[in-house]
């Protein structure tokens, strides 16, 4: 039997479409390899939302097949759609098959054709996860918006949703495969039923609430303006549904929003984050933070760190402006300093960490749901998921088995780690 090796960047929505790629593979007769070397197959699911994602996934091109010379190579995903060109001038790329390109890819697998017979794209119904505790279930494709900065959106095209019908039988799949939490993906979730006329997003979680053998589930990144005050009543009235809120706000400076063309009102972001905060006290709430766009000043900078600090934020993910060939954003005047990029970030992620830390340290005591993941520390811990994300590590007895849904008191919080232990 045939090996491949696959290896994902990106975000969960990659995640999901790199299962459907698995399962694809799986019903083709290919066995998957832990190592590359080795695999008769390896292909690479790209990511191309920065320009360091773009280094990393040929970093990880050469790498790979210096492991497994032998091999072929395959690139698909995003950064295989805009630079296809690019990545077939590499030597050790074989084929190059973009987002629309699956099926082709599966062709070139079989060596037959068998298109009529592939998975529908961009909502394949077959997905396999391997060895992986959470599923992710892709419900939304594309985006409608034009932030200035924005290259995703050219590439995977105009939105699209998955009906809430089959929403709901694919999470009860999901559920017979044994997965008890299972993310909802999308480039705009928020987004979700435009395109079907089923009512946003708010309504795909009320049906999600009255129906039966579905397991729990996560939201990925929000916007923090469409329909949110009726998705976080949802989530706070809602056994099922985590109570973590993530979202895309990219700046605190209502000019730098202006001109990435998104909504320039930061107050209505704060009111957001406090209304979340005031309906579920122990909810984690993160933000994707761009810094370092192009005309972002000190003062800029510092309505940012305003926004961040003085709402009740719990995480960020700060990026540093990547300018993206097509985007509007690529050619404004005034771009930033790589080196001011880089302390902005460093000052931001020190902020955040702080608070980080003292969120944590406020739930200690706190008795929460979580979901046993697979992952071990260094002193043989088993690591669980809380319902509002946070990474505790399992001390004493007893300790779950990966998967299992428990209630745990968290015990301790430390800048590296949270500790806890299982009550039930």
């Amino acid at each position: 039997m045939k090996t491949y090796y696959l290896q994902t960047f990106g975000c969960k929505l990659n995640q999901s479409d790199s299962a459907a790629i698995r399962a694809a593979l799986k019903s083709r007769g290919l066995r998957e390899a832990r190592e590359p070397s080795g695999a008769d197959l390896i292909v690479v699911n790209t990511c191309t939302v920065t320009s360091r994602a773009d280094r990393s996934a040929r970093g990880a091109i050469r790498r790979l097949k210096r492991a497994a010379p032998g091999s072929r190579l395959y690139v698909t995903g995003c950064f295989a759609d805009r630079a296809a060109g690019l990545l077939a001038e590499m030597p050790e790329v074989d084929e190059v098959f973009g987002l629309a390109q699956r099926q082709e890819l599966y062709h070139a697998v079989s060596g037959e054709n068998d298109a009529d017979e592939c998975l529908p794209i961009p909502f394949e119904p077959e997905t396999d996860f391997g060895d992986k505790t959470r599923a992710f279930l892709k419900v939304q494709e594309g985006c409608d918006q034009e932030c200035s900065y924005c290259v995703v959106r050219l590439i995977r095209g105009s939105s699209r949703s998955l009906r809430s019908d089959e929403v709901l039988r694919r999470l009860r799949a999901l559920a017979r495969d044994g997965f008890k939490e299972v993310v909802l993906t999308g480039i705009h979730l928020g987004h979700w039923g435009r395109d079907t006329g089923e009512g946003g997003l708010a309504h795909l979680l009320r049906r999600y609430e009255e129906a039966e053998g579905v397991p729990d589930i996560r939201l990925c990144s929000l916007e923090p303006f469409e329909e949110i005050y009726q998705v976080l009543e949802l989530m706070a009235g809602s056994r099922r549904i985590a109570q973590h809120l993530h979202l895309a706000v990219q700046s605190g400076s209502a000019r730098v929003l202006e001109a990435m063309r998104r909504s320039p009102d930061p107050q209505a972001i704060r009111a957001t984050v406090e209304k979340a905060r005031k309906l579920m006290p122990i909810c984690a709430i993160g933000a994707d933070i761009i810094v370092g766009f192009p005309g972002e000043s000190d003062d800029d900078f510092q309505a940012t760190m305003d926004l961040l600090t003085g709402a009740p934020f719990t995480y960020a993910h700060v990026f540093a402006f990547s300018p993206r060939p097509g985007t509007e954003a690529a050619t404004m005047p005034d771009m930033v300093h790589s080196k001011i990029i880089k302390r902005r970030s460093a000052v931001l992620r020190a902020a955040m960490a702080v608070k980080n830390l003292e969120f944590r340290r406020s739930l200690v005591g706190s008795k929460i749901k979580a979901l046993a993941i697979s992952r071990r520390d260094r002193k043989g811990r088993l690591a669980v998921l809380t319902s509002n994300y946070i990474h505790v590590a399992i001390e004493g007895t007893p300790q779950p088995r990966p998967n299992e849904p428990c209630e745990i008191e968290i015990t301790a919080a430390e800048r590296q780690e949270t500790v806890g232990r299982i009550i039930a």
